[in-house]
Formats: C-alpha cells, sequence, structure tokens
C-alpha cells in the first residue's frame, strides 16, 4: 500500500469518527433537553396539584378549627403528601392556640401511618416532613425512632428529631437531647437554644447545669451560652462553682458576663486584677451587677486601666452602685488624678444624663 493510499484510509476514519461524535453528541443534547422538559411539566404537574390541594384543604381545615368536621371529604392517597403539608402549615402558624381538632383529625385520617411510613422509606425531604408530623401530632409511638435518629449524621434531620421530641415530651426529651450537645459539633447554637427554649427550665436546667459543670473546658463556653439562653441562672449555681474552678479565661469571661448570684461577689472581685483585659472588663461589669459601695474604690482604679473597654465597663459599673446620686458621682470625677478616669467618667456621666 502506497503512501497516498494510507494518508486515504486514514482521513476517511477520521472523517468517521468526526461524524459519529457529532450525533452522540446529539443524542445527548437531545436527551438533555428531554430531560429538562419532563422535569418542568412533572414541576408543572406538582404545582398544579398543590395549589388544587390547598383550595381544596384550607377551608375544611380552617373549618374543623372552629368545631365543624360534619362535612369533612375522604382524604385520597394520591393527595396525602400534600394533605400533610398543608396541615403541618397551619398547624405551626397557629402554634400556641387551641390545636386539638387538627390533631384528632389527623388521627382520623391516619396521618401518623402515613408519616411512620415516609420516615422509614422517603427521601430527605418526606423524612423531614414525617418528623415535623409526627412532632406536632406528639405521637409518642415514634419516640424511640426519634431517639436514634439523634444519632443520624445529617444535622437536619438530628435536629428536627430534638424538636420532634421536645414537642411529645419535653421532660423526657431533654435527657437525650442535652448529652447530644457535646456529641454535635454540627448542630448550631441558635438552633440548639431555640428547641431547648420550648422546654420547661424545670425540666432542663437540672441537666444543661451538670453537663456544663462537667464539660471539657473548650464546650464550656457554649454550654453556659445555653444556660443563660434558657433562663437558667436564677435556677443553678452552677456559674459560681465553674468560676471558681476555672483556669481557662474565656470560661472565666463568659461566667462573669452572665453571673448573677450574690454569692459569688467575692469571688467575682478576685478577677479585676486579672491580666486579661477581657477578664478585667467583665469582672468590672459584674460588680455594677452585683457590688456594693465596697467596690467602689476598685472600680475606681479600673477607670485608669490601659485598656479603654476596660476603663468604660467600669466607670458605667460605677453608675450602678447603690446609694449614688448624679451630684456624687461628678464630685468623684473631678476628684480622679489621672486623666484617663476623668475623661471615661465624664463619658459615662454624658450617656447617664441622656437616658
Amino acid at each position: 500500500m502506497d503512501i497516498d493510499s494510507a494518508s486515504v484510509i486514514v482521513t476517511e476514519q477520521i472523517t468517521d469518527i468526526a461524524i459519529y461524535s457529532v450525533i452522540g453528541l446529539s443524542l445527548m443534547v437531545l436527551a438533555l433537553i428531554i430531560q429538562v422538559v419532563f422535569l418542568r411539566l412533572r414541576y408543572l404537574s406538582l404545582d398544579k396539584q398543590h395549589v388544587h390541594s390547598v383550595k381544596k384543604w384550607r377551608p375544611i381545615l380552617t373549618q374543623v378549627l372552629l368545631g365543624d368536621s360534619t362535612d369533612t371529604p375522604i382524604l385520597l392517597r394520591r393527595e396525602t403528601c400534600m394533605f400533610i403539608e398543608e396541615w403541618n402549615r397551619m398547624f405551626v402558624s397557629l402554634r400556641g392556640d387551641n390545636l386539638t381538632p387538627l390533631q384528632k383529625l389527623a388521627t382520623r385520617f391516619r396521618i401518623n401511618y402515613f408519616a411512620h411510613n415516609m420516615l422509614k422509606k422517603g427521601r430527605l425531604r418526606n423524612r423531614l416532613l414525617a418528623i415535623v408530623t409526627l412532632g406536632n401530632m406528639q405521637e409518642y409511638s415514634a419516640w424511640d425512632d426519634l431517639i436514634e435518629l439523634l444519632n443520624d449524621p445529617n444535622s437536619v434531620i438530628s435536629l428536627t428529631a430534638a424538636r420532634a421530641l421536645i414537642q411529645i415530651d419535653s421532660e423526657h426529651a431533654v435527657e437525650h437531647i442535652i448529652p447530644m450537645i457535646l456529641k454535635h459539633d454540627d448542630w448550631t447554637w441558635s438552633n440548639v437554644a431555640n428547641i431547648l427554649r420550648q422546654a420547661n427550665p424545670l425540666h432542663i436546667c437540672e441537666h444543661l447545669a451538670k453537663l456544663a459543670a462537667s464539660a471539657p473546658v473548650d464546650k464550656q463556653p457554649g454550654l453556659l451560652r445555653y444556660l443563660e439562653a434558657t433562663h437558667c441562672l436564677q435556677l443553678t449555681n452552677v456559674i459560681h462553682e465553674i468560676l471558681s474552678a476555672t483556669k481557662d479565661d474565656r470560661v472565666a469571661s463568659i461566667c462573669l458576663h452572665i453571673i448573677s448570684d450574690p454569692a459569688a461577689l467575692n469571688e467575682v472581685r478576685k478577677y479585676t486584677s486579672h491580666q486579661r483585659w477581657h477578664v478585667r472588663m467583665h469582672a468590672a461589669s459584674a460588680l455594677g451587677r452585683l457590688g456594693s459601695q465596697e467596690d467602689l474604690l476598685t472600680l475606681l482604679e479600673l477607670t485608669a486601666d490601659e485598656n479603654w473597654w476596660v476603663r468604660y465597663r467600669s466607670a458605667q459599673a460605677i453608675t450602678k452602685l447603690p446609694k449614688l446620686s448624679l451630684a456624687d458621682l461628678k464630685e468623684l470625677r473631678d476628684k480622679q488624678k489621672d486623666k484617663y478616669a476623668r475623661d471615661i467618667l465624664t463619658h459615662v456621666l454624658a450617656e447617664t444624663e441622656q437616658l
């Protein structure tokens, strides 16, 4: 075979490959277009079904809430998922009102049965819907499944399960949820705090206080914030205990920031000479809440601190001490020899007079 013939054969092969490639690419594009069209049509169909479901069931659910369930139609199987969505939407929007009629209707329609099935076999969206539904229905039969879901690697699943457990039985739910705080680094502080706020402080404070006292140092700051967020500070002396024992600056700062126990006053006073400025700052603020005339000299010394925030919080604390009138405060300001002390007291007094 000569060179020209070989070149022709190679050219024909390259041409064939190019043609087949174009055909294959065209088929892939066509398949993608068909898939997009199919998904679009499916979305429009679901949207149409949703609109129909809302129009049908929202007035009925409203009627049930008003005490009239005589004309409630049969729930068709194909409507179940959308009915559950609308039922939950109305349940959440009316939280705090008498929702027993809605719960009775859900029981009558065996929504708990459908929710259990979705919980075990559904996709993520349906599993979340199932968890929310079981919580709103206060479905005790789902207790063990929801406890197990607290360990789910998906934080959305585990947090939603925690919320549902609180709705079912907050007193016993906190016994399971609070220990999980240390295990779930993926749980956001705000979400956990909102869930715990739904429980009675009497149910959570003891468990939360024990966990905060025994937790590793790096976990204590967050737990202390939970104690503050859930209004437990007046129900436990754990803040005082942690403040007395800790050697961690950050933990000490948070304790000083939130402490409200007058019995801790002597411990607070020890931190006014701490080497870290943020600890001194929070100690000064704590003296403003808990202190007496005995702390005036200490606070005046802190108004000359090298750090502006320490000086500012100390001056604010002085204005909160008992038995000091505005005239007394101005006299104290005028007696200070340190420029920083006079300036910060003048600044805070100006703020006080504007209030």
